[in-house]
């Protein structure tokens, strides 16, 4: 739906930006991106500041007029990936919905330009002239494991099936309670006490 359209302009309303594109099949869409809740395409006119702050005029400057040639999610981890270019890939524009949130702008080499939030952590530094580094994984590669090693690792830990679903496989605590009740277990039951079959239903 996205790759091939051209940016045509960039808003800022808190800390979400409003990327508006121009496709090729003369479609003009909206692709929103908020540290705090994800990213997604809508048709809805967003209000706008009078004035863009001073990380959204960067952004204006550098992918204005350029095409959105890929977007891709690693390993269903809460990162996303923008690359916008002409023929090639000229800056990575990285949302990270993790921990606060950020968004960071990445030349073709992965080193940082810009970010909504400059920070030095425990586990990496979000620092311009550095190279990025995204922040460790979150729970299990559900992606690349199967059904029944996702079991065996998460049955490797005590305790209660909820939170260890919820952290084990970076998953949104609404979806796991559903998912629990739909099978017919409680909350609160102990994962060592959890047949295969209960896990897989």
């Amino acid at each position: 739906l996205l790759v091939g359209c051209y940016v045509s302009k960039i808003y800022q309303t808190d800390e979400t930006l409003i990327v508006k594109l121009v496709c090729s099949d003369g479609a003009r869409r909206r692709l929103v991106l908020s540290p705090k809740h994800g990213f997604w395409v809508t048709r809805y006119d967003i209000p706008k500041p009078p004035a863009p702050p001073f990380f959204c005029s960067e952004l204006r400057r550098k992918l204005t007029r350029l095409k959105l040639l890929d977007l891709r999610q690693e390993d269903l981890d809460r990162i996303l990936y923008i690359g916008f270019g002409q023929e090639k890939i000229r800056y990575w524009l990285v949302l990270e919905v993790v921990r606060e949130g950020n968004i960071i702008l990445l030349n073709a080499d992965g080193e940082i330009m810009l970010a909504l939030r400059y920070r030095k952590m425990r586990d990496r530094d979000v620092i311009k002239g550095l190279k990025y580094r995204p922040p460790p994984a979150i729970g299990i590669d559900v992606v690349s494991k199967e059904t029944k090693e996702i079991i065996n690792v998460l049955k490797q830990n005590s305790g209660k099936i909820a939170p260890l679903i919820i952290r084990g496989l970076g998953m949104p605590k609404e979806a796991v309670l559903d998912a629990i009740a739909r099978s017919g277990l409680k909350q609160d039951a102990d994962i060592g006490a959890v047949d295969q079959e209960k896990f897989t239903v």
